[in-house]
């Protein structure tokens, strides 16, 4: 075994149980796949030297090392998909999480897509004692770093006074060159809002929102973003 793959494998064997079975599945499934290719290129070979073939440009008609290359290609990428090597933190797409249609339970949910664990995780950390209330930004932020996602110290406040819709605050942020980040924002409608969380997603370039489509109008009040472990050494 090469020590690039006794690092990959030992890297494989921190994350979670799940994840190291989709990971097994995906790399096997390329494997099996090499050793049909290199069958099927053995075997084209020794046609050849039987004479059996014709003379054609074999790059152009048996695109074998471009399908060996694309194999293990996508091999690295299932292990890098879920491996960042710089801090050993799980790298997958972020998901929404919805809040309870009748609780404010916003900030669980905005952990939760953050920190890229799975919801009962997230809400575990956030509400030890099991009793939903609203959260705070320190109480965010503490789960958040329980779980190994920090962010700024401080929040970045924007000059966007008026309200839209998030949609507009997207593209604002999109502009703006904001990475993952925790929003705080307030409602138009209702002057006594004390604050709503959402998370910007600076892959999609879009805000997800715990409560799910919102045309209303919003405020953004707040901007605490994620920030890597190294920045707060």
């Amino acid at each position: 075994m090469t020590k690039t793959l006794d690092t990959t494998l030992a890297a494989v064997a921190e994350l979670p149980v799940e994840a190291q079975d989709q990971i097994g599945r995906e790399l096997l499934q390329h494997v099996n796949r090499l050793h049909r290719l290199h069958g099927e290129l053995g075997e084209g070979l020794r046609s050849l030297d039987a004479g059996e073939g014709d003379s054609r440009d074999v790059e152009d008609s048996c695109p074998f090392e471009s399908k060996m290359s694309f194999d293990i290609s996508c091999s690295l990428s299932a292990v890098s998909h879920y491996i960042s090597f710089g801090n050993g933190r799980r790298e997958c797409d972020m998901r929404l999480v919805r809040q309870a249609a009748d609780g404010n339970d916003c900030g669980a949910a905005c952990v939760a897509m953050l920190s890229r664990r799975p919801r009962a995780e997230a809400y575990a950390v956030v509400y030890p004692d099991g009793r939903q209330t609203s959260t705070s930004a320190r109480t965010v932020r503490a789960a958040l770093r329980e779980l190994g996602t920090e962010l700024a110290a401080h929040p970045r406040r924007f000059r966007m006074m008026t309200y839209h819709r998030l949609k507009t605050v997207s593209e604002f942020l999109a502009t703006a060159g904001i990475s993952d980040a925790l929003l705080k924002v307030v409602r138009k409608e209702n002057e006594f809002d004390k604050g709503h969380w959402v998370v910007w997603d600076s892959k999609r370039a879009k805000i997800l929102n715990p409560l799910g489509e919102d045309r209303r109008l919003f405020r953004v009040v707040a901007c605490y973003e994620v920030i890597n472990p190294e920045e707060t050494e």
